[in-house]
């Protein structure tokens, strides 16, 4: 019987992923959300959508060159959630 207590990390889900990569200075492209999640496009625009209109999320999207359409989270809101 093992005694030694291990710590247990919390469950990692897509919505946390995703929030992450928003997170990050250069932000996330759709592909590299697509990449990392294995949602089809649609499914990420709609997971963009939610953030903004039901959770009050602000999320600023801007095309970047070859890296398509780039979504990121204001500074303040990066802090928050």
């Amino acid at each position: 019987m093992n005694t030694e207590l291990t710590k247990i990390e919390p469950r990692r889900t897509k919505k946390l992923l995703v929030l992450d990569m928003l997170r990050r200075n250069e932000g996330a492209s759709g592909q590299e959300i697509m990449d990392a999640t294995g949602w089809q496009k649609h499914s990420v625009r709609g997971f963009i959508s939610t953030c903004r209109a039901k959770h009050g999320m602000d999320i600023t999207a801007q095309k970047k060159g070859d890296r398509g359409r780039v979504y990121w989270l204001s500074d303040n809101q990066a802090e928050q959630t």
